[in-house]
């Protein structure tokens, strides 16, 4: 990796409850599944840019408005 590149990553809460003192095999398991409520993803970040800072999205509102209307379309 060199200065100036993109770059794609999550930073992640290490001491989240769901991944805590767990064992190495169960960790990734603890950050896609989340079983204890919460959300360990602190920030995310693709080409370079951050899309998710301190756990919240930027269109986080305008994506659940989104999906509620998605999902009472499906049960309709």
């Amino acid at each position: 990796m060199q200065v100036g590149q993109r770059a794609d990553f999550c930073v992640l809460d290490a001491d989240h409850p769901a991944v805590m003192d767990r064992a190495p095999s169960q960790i990734l398991s603890g950050f896609v599944f989340c079983e204890h409520g919460g959300e360990p993803v602190r920030g995310v970040y693709t080409g370079g840019r951050a899309v998710v800072v301190d756990g919240y999205h930027a269109q986080q509102e305008s994506a659940f408005a989104d999906y509620r209307v998605a999902l009472k379309d499906l049960l309709s």
